[in-house]
C-alpha cells in the first residue's frame, strides 16, 4: 500500500475506504457504483505542523484535512499556494532550467494525507470519474493560483490585500453575523508574501482598511470581511454589481498616499 514516506512528525491512522474519507471524490458515480468503489481502501498519514519534505509513494497526495502552504521561490521572491481539504498535492519535479525555482512545503495546521498511487489508477480505470474529479480539482487549484498571481499585479497594496482576503474567503471563509469570517491565521508578513509586498507596507494597508471598516481582526486571529467591503472591492476593480457600490473608499485611495495610513493591528 503506497503512503506518504515516513519522516519525523508523521504518524498513521486506521485504514479506510477512500470514498469514506473524501465522499465528493465519487460525485460522478451512481450509488451502486459508489458502493463497489469502496473496495479502494487507503492508509492515511497524519503530518504534524512544521516544514515538510514532500517524500511519498505515488503520483500525488490527497489532502483529507488540515492546511498546507507550498511556496515557489525565484530570486528570493515567493509565491505561496494554500492547500486544504480536497486539494491535490502533486509530486514536484526537481528544479531545472535557467531560473531553478525552489519549492518548499509547510504544514500550517496538522494535516491528514492520502497517497494516490497505482491502486488508485487501477480503480480509475474502472471508474474514470475518479480521475476526472482529481483533474477538475487540479484545474481549480491552478485557476486560484493564477488569480492570486493577478492580484499581485494590482497597483495598490491596500487593493491587493483586500482582494486577496476575499479570494481566500471564497475557498476558506464561513458566513458569520458580522460578515465572512476567514479563520486562517495570517500575519502581516504572511499576507505580504501572498501579495508581493513587504510587511511594513501591509501593516500600513491593513491600518487604512481597518480605518474604513472594511476588514477587522478577531482576538483569535481570524479576519472578518463585512459585506460592504465586497461592494467596495467590486467597485474599485470595476466589477458590475446588482446593488449600489460605495466609491468613497476607492476615491480616497486614489487621493491619499499609503504612508498616511494608520495601523490598528
Amino acid at each position: 500500500m503506497a503512503r506518504p514516506a515516513h519522516q519525523p512528525g508523521a504518524s498513521e491512522i486506521g485504514r479506510a475506504p477512500l470514498l469514506e474519507l473524501d465522499p465528493e471524490l465519487g460525485n460522478g458515480l451512481p450509488e451502486e457504483e459508489r458502493e463497489r468503489a469502496r473496495v479502494l481502501v487507503v492508509q492515511p498519514a497524519v503530518i504534524a505542523p512544521g516544514p515538510w519534505e514532500e517524500t511519498f509513494n505515488g503520483f500525488a497526495l490527497l489532502v483529507i484535512e488540515g492546511l498546507l502552504v507550498r511556496e515557489t521561490a525565484v530570486g528570493g521572491r515567493l509565491l505561496p499556494q494554500m492547500l486544504g481539504a480536497g486539494d491535490v498535492l502533486e509530486t514536484w519535479p526537481e528544479p531545472e532550467g535557467v531560473l531553478g525555482a525552489e519549492v518548499s512545503t509547510t504544514v500550517a495546521e496538522q494535516a491528514t494525507l492520502v497517497a494516490l498511487d497505482g491502486r488508485f489508477l487501477t480503480a480509475a480505470g474502472r471508474w474514470p470519474t475518479l480521475m476526472v474529479e482529481v483533474q477538475r480539482r487540479l484545474a481549480m487549484q491552478a485557476h486560484r493560483l493564477a488569480v492570486q498571481g493577478a492580484i499581485c499585479q494590482l497597483a495598490r497594496v491596500e487593493l491587493r490585500v483586500l482582494a486577496l482576503l476575499w479570494h481566500l474567503a471564497e475557498r476558506w471563509g464561513r458566513v458569520g453575523r458580522e460578515g465572512v469570517v476567514l479563520p486562517v491565521k495570517l500575519t502581516h508578513e504572511t499576507l505580504g508574501r501572498f501579495v508581493g509586498a513587504r510587511r511594513p507596507s501591509v501593516t500600513l494597508a491593513m491600518g487604512q482598511l481597518a480605518d474604513e471598516g472594511l476588514v477587522t481582526r478577531r482576538d483569535d486571529g481570524a479576519w472578518v470581511l463585512p459585506p460592504r467591503s465586497q461592494d467596495v472591492l467590486a467597485g474599485w476593480l470595476g466589477v458590475p454589481q446588482d446593488g449600489p457600490v460605495d466609491w468613497s473608499f476607492a476615491l480616497r485611495l486614489r487621493r491619499d498616499p499609503p504612508d498616511r495610513a494608520r495601523s490598528r493591528l
